[in-house]
């Protein structure tokens, strides 16, 4: 078979595949652009041409630039806090010899849960009145904590909830990094005297630090985009506390019904995780 036959038979080989992409991302991609760019007919019939007037509502509106300190926290807590618990538990895993198995099958329980579910569970569990973590938290003399309802408090709790889920993730990424590390270089660390805190430090995090770096980067995505545990503990409140740019999106669009509106925050979102990825792709080769 000549070349040319090959090559002509293995784009038709991913013609479904195009096809599918089109449909599901492309074409959803470019309406989004499109929508963006009108407002509705004054008849309420169709839409019509508005020029650059969402985007300019967009940035005088001050519910948007909330959203956007909001998916600030939200991203940065997300990452930092499943990250900082992943890496311990990976070290610590790495360092057990014995059950090992039944450790990594708790640990990735939380993952095995739908988002949702745990959303509304985590919801009930900090319920100021009758959830069980004010319960629990009277036994020493502590609360009830108003851990939904205060307007300061309440991103943290949305953060810790949400890194309960993904932090199974990170764990996993990194104790595989632990676990591919060679021993030899332990060894010498520990002929040259060095302690358990220097072998962390000038020894593991170094040549952990691919696994660390794909770590981060995917937390920050996930955070990024976080919708399911945001819109089931809170719906957003108290307030626009835990309102992010996916939640104000959806919010916008779905109950203020300003389908126009929403597309442009869509836009804006797209525009960052672009500019995003690009730092991810100067990142990642090095």
């Amino acid at each position: 078979m000549a070349r040319n036959d090959i090559l002509r038979f293995a784009l038709l080989l991913t013609i479904p595949t195009l096809v599918v992409v089109g449909g599901l991302i492309v074409f959803p991609m470019v309406h989004l652009v499109y929508l963006s760019f009108h407002t509705p007919a004054p008849a309420g019939k169709g839409i019509v041409f508005a020029g650059l007037t969402n985007y300019v509502a967009l940035l005088k509106a001050g519910s948007f630039w909330t959203s956007c300190w909001v998916t600030l926290q939200f991203t940065f807590l997300t990452t930092m806090i499943p990250f900082g618990i992943g890496l311990l538990v990976a070290v610590m895993l790495n360092s057990v010899e014995r059950g090992v198995l039944a450790y990594r099958i708790i640990f990735i329980l939380p993952m095995a849960v739908a988002p949702v579910v745990t959303g509304l569970t985590w919801r009930m569990m900090l319920n100021p009145m009758y959830g069980v973590i004010n319960y629990l938290l009277g036994f020493v003399g502590i609360g009830p904590v108003e851990w939904l309802t205060n307007s300061r408090l309440v991103i943290f709790t949305v953060s810790v909830v949400h890194s309960w889920i993904w932090m199974p993730y990170v764990m996993i990424l990194l104790y595989a990094g632990l676990q591919m590390l060679p021993s030899d270089v332990y060894e010498a660390a520990v002929i040259d005297g060095a302690g358990t805190w220097n072998k962390f430090w000038h020894v593991t995090l170094p040549l952990l630090q691919g696994p660390i770096v794909i770590a981060i980067l995917i937390k920050l995505i996930l955070g990024f985009r976080g919708f399911d545990i945001p819109y089931t503990v809170t719906g957003g409140g108290p307030g626009e506390a835990t309102t992010n740019l996916v939640l104000y999106a959806y919010l916008q669009g779905f109950y203020f019904f300003k389908l126009e509106y929403a597309a442009a925050v869509g836009v804006v979102m797209l525009l960052i995780a672009i500019a995003f990825s690009r730092q991810i792709l100067k990142v990642m080769p090095r």
